[in-house]
């Protein structure tokens, strides 16, 4: 004789059975990690309620929003996963530009300017010159600030002033930054007390940058010996993006620099 098996369902169906339930499943032996279901940034959804600190060798999915965030205000960084020297670069260069203490940790603060909507950035003149107000502006939003013996910004012997700086200066700046990937600070501008001629300080060519061997090693890599000056202070050429030509003369504590 045959058996038939018949499942408990269909038993039910008949009416021989009461309810069927599903037996319960035995609880996972491995808990369910705490970031489970967060959403690559790339999928457009909802991420996560709080960030980890975040500083240089950090590595994981809240890098990986943090560099995202980044790129969408205009900070361009490889969007890896790894908290490496670039994205602690941006990192600093996008907290001095919000006015936030440029140590690259990635804490609370910076986080809320990270999520925060990207406020349209004004775009740089391509030719006559600017205000102080216009050019820190725009030199700020790059990420590039200024200081001065005296903690002045006018048109004052020891102040950093951009009055009166050609928008060809500040686009060579922020060109540099951008190329190099380095972070410097302006140390001189338009202010008195610099050498004149027709393409000096006072005329708004040249810009000032302090010493740094992350920006020593661009200059050098990215220009040839032009000549020494009569000091013997050696002074290279070279182009930027943009096709911007850059002088940069080294002296004892900065690069000095004609954009033209």
């Amino acid at each position: 004789m045959k058996s038939v098996a018949i499942s408990a369902a269909a038993l039910a169906g008949l009416g021989l059975l009461g309810t069927v339930t599903a037996p319960s499943q035995p609880a996972s032996a491995d808990p369910v990690p705490a970031d489970a279901g967060r959403a690559d940034p790339a999928d457009g959804k909802s991420r996560p309620p709080a960030e980890e600190v975040l500083q240089l060798g950090s590595h994981g999915s809240s890098v990986t929003w943090a560099q995202t965030d980044l790129n969408h205000h205009g900070y361009k960084v490889t969007i890896d996963s790894h908290f490496g020297p670039k994205t602690q670069a941006a990192v600093k260069a996008f907290q001095a530009a919000k006015g936030l203490t440029a140590d690259g940790v990635v804490g609370p603060k910076t986080w809320a300017a990270l999520k925060a909507k990207p406020t349209p950035k004004p775009t740089v003149p391509s030719t006559g010159t600017l205000t102080d107000a216009q050019a820190r502006q725009l030199l700020q939003q790059a990420g590039i600030t200024r200081r001065s013996t005296q903690g002045c910004t006018e048109q004052g012997e020891g102040c950093t002033s951009y009055e009166g700086i050609r928008a060809r200066t500040v686009q060579g700046l922020i060109a540099l930054k951008k190329a190099s990937g380095c972070s410097f600070v302006v140390t001189g501008a338009t202010e008195p007390g610099h050498e004149s001629g027709p393409y000096s300080h006072g005329t708004g060519y040249k810009a000032d940058i302090n010493l740094d061997t992350c920006q020593d090693n661009y200059i050098n890599a990215h220009s040839r010996f032009l000549k020494n000056r009569s000091n013997g202070d050696p002074v290279r050429i070279g182009t930027l993006p943009g096709g911007i030509s850059a002088e940069y003369a080294k002296e004892a504590d900065h690069w000095d620099i004609t954009f033209r």
